[in-house]
């Protein structure tokens, strides 16, 4: 068996051995077992420490310059993206073709974060004899902690747009997902940012919860589930911190009668079993328009079938959660409209797409699932289906399949859910536009133009003459 042990955390520029002797283990679906250190509270606090020491200095730093040190540093994400998606292919257990490509948009929204620090520019008014000022100050120093799912995609939608904004930055990777985070911060620890800006160390979700409870932590950027979320949010309460959530989604997916059927068959099955579901934005619930409904569930499993990849689930948690809710699922009799005659590889943590048809609501199929798992329903109206689409207390994102824009852009103004694509599928995703959700699947936006307004206080200043 391959063993892989990271045994340091990184503050101050260099690299430590940690105070704590605790050590978390885990098995990937190839068998890889991975070790990291539960780092504690002292290693928190010198690495907060750290970060607090290095803000005066990068505060100092024009706008100019560090644009130039986000562009470096996509500039290197490119140059080793074959390193970094090796290092997250084997602790993952993703396709490492998808890895490189993830890769490649890591570099892009460096690139992007680097453009908008460049032209960043505080805001004023001139009124007769008097001058408003509206100025973006850093937040301070920021805990950015980071899902398994994607790790450095979640990194790069942050991370640059907090360092573009003048923060330093402790960052606490998922213990199943620090491989390809650690190796990031060797390849730009002499990038010429002040001495303690940027912060790194390991551990479980106690090393999270404590690292939150610091009292100079200014702000939290957390990704995960709503649960972790509320925990997070009740945490920040008490020293008021700023928070950014991107959190947890039920996220449906829509296909009227004059849609491409052949094309949004195919987007429909992209944008719920790419990465095994494992995606905050993956679609979960699919309403068809009542006229084509049997043709389109054939065309789904008929294109379904010739699908012969599939991705494991990469922790075991995970896996056990998602197994458990499709057996209670068939326990209940919900009428199943496509599964494979195998539902589970228990070895490899593979679980087979199955679509649900469920007559009446299940209250475990309306929660997250966050796995290759589909209901559907038909819908005749279009208020009834805005309705239905609303009546959940996520928002994260939704798709839409029409060939008439028009109808599309009606229905996505009706709907509560902060990104949306219209005959597109999950794949696309652009630096240029701010990502986030409603409701219980999160509060403010990243990247974008929004992306160093997230990072920053403002401040008003009225100026008389």
């Amino acid at each position: 068996m391959l063993k892989i042990k990271l045994k340091k955390l990184f503050y101050n520029n260099k690299w430590h051995l940690p105070n704590s002797k605790s050590i978390y283990k885990f098995s990937t679906s190839e068998g890889t077992m991975i070790e990291v250190p539960n780092c504690n509270n002292i290693d928190i606090l010198n690495s907060v420490s750290a970060a607090c020491n290095a803000l005066e200095k990068f505060k100092k730093f024009s706008n100019s310059n560090r644009s130039k040190i986000l562009k470096k540093i996509s500039e290197i994400i490119k140059k080793n993206a074959n390193l970094l998606a090796k290092k997250e292919s084997i602790e993952l257990g993703k396709n490492f073709n998808n890895e490189k490509k993830e890769m490649l948009t890591c570099a892009n929204l460096w690139s992007h974060a680097s453009l908008v620090t460049k032209k960043k520019t505080n805001k004023l008014i001139k009124k007769k004899n008097i001058d408003l000022y509206e100025i973006q100050e850093p937040v301070g120093v920021v805990a950015l902690i980071i899902p398994w799912n994607f790790p450095m995609i979640v990194l790069s939608e942050r991370l640059p747009y907090i360092l573009g904004a003048g923060n330093s930055v402790v960052i606490k990777p998922s213990e199943n997902g620090s491989l390809s985070i650690e190796l990031f911060i060797k390849l730009i620890e002499n990038i010429g940012l002040p001495i303690g800006t940027i912060n790194y160390l390991t551990g479980d979700s106690n090393t999270g919860k404590n690292l939150i409870k610091n009292k100079n932590i200014s702000m939290i950027s957390f990704t995960g589930s709503t649960k972790n979320g509320k925990k997070i949010y009740k945490l920040a309460s008490n020293g008021i911190k700023r928070l950014s959530l991107e959190l947890g989604g039920k996220n449906p997916m829509v296909i009227f009668s004059d849609a491409d059927l052949k094309k949004a068959s195919k987007d429909i099955i992209y944008s719920f079993i790419h990465n095994a579901g494992q995606c905050c934005v993956s679609g979960s619930k699919l309403f068809i328009e009542n006229e084509i409904f049997q043709i389109f569930v054939e065309k789904l499993k008929t294109d379904l079938n010739k699908i012969d990849q599939v991705q494991n689930i990469t922790t075991i948690s995970q896996y056990k959660k998602i197994k458990k809710i499709i057996l209670k699922s068939i326990k209940d009799k919900v009428p199943i409209i496509y599964r494979k005659e195998k539902l589970f590889d228990d070895n490899k943590k593979i679980i087979y797409p199955i679509i649900f048809y469920p007559k009446n609501k299940k209250y475990y199929l309306e929660e997250e699932i966050f796995g290759p798992v589909l209901t559907v329903s038909p819908f005749k109206k279009m208020d009834e289906l805005i309705n239905e689409m609303n009546n959940t207390k996520f928002g994260l994102s939704a798709l839409l399949w029409t060939q008439k824009k028009s109808k599309a852009i009606y229905l996505a103004s009706k709907i509560k859910f902060g990104r949306i694509w219209i005959n597109g599928n999950i794949s696309q995703n652009f630096p240029e536009l701010s990502i986030g959700g409603f409701k219980e699947s999160g509060l403010n936006r990243e990247t974008g133009d929004s992306g160093l307004r997230t990072y920053s206080e403002i401040k008003s200043m009225i100026i008389n003459e």
